[in-house]
C-alpha cells in the first residue's frame, strides 16, 4: 500500500476522520510520544532552572544586563526543543503511515541528524513565503525615519525663518501645514499596511503549514518544501484554516479544564506543571493532525 493510502486509511478526509486517526496514532505509539514529552519537559525545566539562577544573580548584583544572555538562551533553547519535538513527531507519523516499526532510537536519531537541515528549510521556506510582508516590515521603519528627518528639517526651517520677519514665518507655517498633512497621510497608509501585513502573514502561514511533513515524507528541502505545502493548500485555504482553528480550540479547552481541575485539587504549582505537559501533548497532536491532513490533500490531488 502506498504512503498516501496508509496516511488516509481510517479517515475520509473530514475533520472527525482525521482527528480520530490522530488519536489512534497517539494510542498506538503512546510510549514513544510520552518519552518525547518527558524529554522536552525535562529540558524545559533545566532551562528554567538555569534562567532562574540567572535571575537570582541579577537580583544579587543589581545588574539588569546580566539577564540578557539568560533571556536569549531561554528563547533559543525553547525554539530548539519545539523544533526537535515536532521533527521527531513527524517521523513517528511517517513510519506509521508507511507501515514501518516505530522505534524510539530511530526517531531520536532522525531528529538529531536532520535538526539543522530542518531549521534551514523552515527559515528559507518561511522567508520565501513571506518575502513581500518582510519587505514591508523592514521598509516601514525606513519610511518612518525619513519622515522624522523631514519633520526635523521643517522645524529648523520654521525657526530660522521666524527669526527673520513675520512674513517669512507665515510662509514657513503654510509649508509646515503641507508637510504635516503629508505625514498624517503617510501615517494612515502605514497603519493600513500594518493590518494588511498581519492578514497576509496569517494567510501565508496557513499555506506553508505542511512544510514540515513535506520535509520528512517527500524529502523536500528549502523553498521546495514551502512550494509543496502551498500547492496543496491552494483552493483549500478556508478548510485548512477552519480545521486548525477547531483543533486548537478543542486542545485549549481540554488544557484549561484538566489543568484547572488538577490545580484546584493539588495546588497551582502542580496545575502549572500539568499545563506545561498538556501543552507539549497538544503540540504533538497538532503535528500529527497536520501530517494526516497533508496526506488527505495529497490523495485528493493525485
Amino acid at each position: 500500500m502506498s504512503e498516501v493510502a496508509h496516511v488516509t486509511a481510517g479517515n475520509d478526509g473530514s475533520f472527525s476522520g482525521i482527528l480520530g486517526h490522530t488519536l489512534r496514532i497517539v494510542k498506538q505509539h503512546w510510549a514513544v510520544l510520552l518519552i518525547l514529552v518527558v524529554v522536552s519537559v525535562l529540558i524545559t525545566l533545566g532551562i528554567a532552572l538555569v534562567t532562574g539562577g540567572g535571575a537570582v544573580f541579577v537580583t544579587m548584583t543589581g545588574s539588569s544586563a546580566a539577564a540578557i544572555p539568560m533571556i536569549i538562551l531561554f528563547v533559543i533553547a525553547m525554539i530548539a526543543v519545539g523544533v526537535f519535538v515536532s521533527l521527531s513527531t513527524l517521523k513517528v507519523v511517517h513510519l506509521t503511515v508507511t507501515n514501518k516499526q516505530v522505534a524510539f532510537g530511530e526517531v531520536l536519531s532522525y531528529g538529531f541528524k536532520n535538526f539543522l537541515s530542518f531549521i534551514w528549510t523552515s527559515i528559507v521556506g518561511t522567508v520565501y513565503a513571506l518575502k513581500w510582508a518582510l519587505l514591508l516590515v523592514f521598509g516601514m521603519p525606513a519610511l518612518w525615519a525619513i519622515m522624522n528627518v523631514m519633520r526635523q528639517a521643517q522645524v529648523a526651517k520654521i525657526t530660522e525663518m521666524g527669526a527673520q520677519t513675520p512674513e517669512n514665518l507665515s510662509l514657513a507655517m503654510e509649508s509646515a501645514g503641507g508637510i504635516s498633512g503629508m505625514i498624517t497621510a503617510i501615517n494612515f497608509i502605514m497603519l493600513i499596511l500594518g493590518f494588511a501585513v498581519v492578514i497576509y502573514m496569517v494567510y501565508m502561514f496557513i499555506r506553508i503549514n505542511f512544510l514540515g511533513y513535506a520535509f520528512v515524507a517527500d524529502e523536500k528541502r528549502g523553498v521546495e518544501a514551502a512550494k509543496t505545502s502551498m500547492e496543496l493548500v491552494d483552493g483549500r485555504w478556508w478548510k485548512t484554516f477552519g480545521y486548525f482553528f477547531l483543533v486548537s480550540i478543542i486542545l485549549q479547552v481540554a488544557n484549561v479544564v484538566v489543568s484547572g481541575i488538577i490545580g484546584l485539587i493539588a495546588g497551582e504549582e502542580v496545575g502549572g506543571i500539568v499545563n506545561g505537559v498538556i501543552n507539549q501533548f497538544a503540540t504533538i497532536l497538532t503535528v500529527i493532525f497536520s501530517a494526516l491532513l497533508y496526506g488527505a490533500y495529497k490523495k485528493s490531488k493525485n
